[in-house]
């Protein structure tokens, strides 16, 4: 029964940094769009050499960390086939025992 709590304690949890990060995100591009809420926030807010997160995120300068790039390389590898293989490969017959038939007794 305590693991469950737990687990279901670390699902709020998730749920609720999820949605704090959205409204976090809503909230960035709200200010960033509306100046005069902007300036509520900072009192320097017009400044020209004014950065913060808001203004970071209304130039789209807040990005995330760019993916690992992915090395594909290409070796071409010989292959030796046997050459019975390819003979009796698939050969169309079926050549399994009927179930009907067995194999002769001695």
């Amino acid at each position: 029964m305590r693991v469950n709590s737990t687990i279901k304690t670390g699902n709020y949890l998730n749920s609720a940094a999820a949605l704090l990060l959205a409204a976090l995100i809503l909230f960035l591009s709200v200010a960033g769009a509306s100046p005069a809420l902007h300036q509520l926030i900072h009192a320097d807010a017009s400044a020209v050499n004014h950065n913060c997160a808001v203004t970071l995120f209304a130039k789209g300068q807040i990005s995330s960390d760019a993916p690992a790039p992915i090395h594909v390389s290409f070796e071409p590898r010989p292959t030796v086939r046997n050459p019975a293989e390819s003979i009796a490969g698939n050969s169309g017959i079926d050549v399994r025992l009927t179930p009907s038939r067995a194999p002769p007794s001695c």
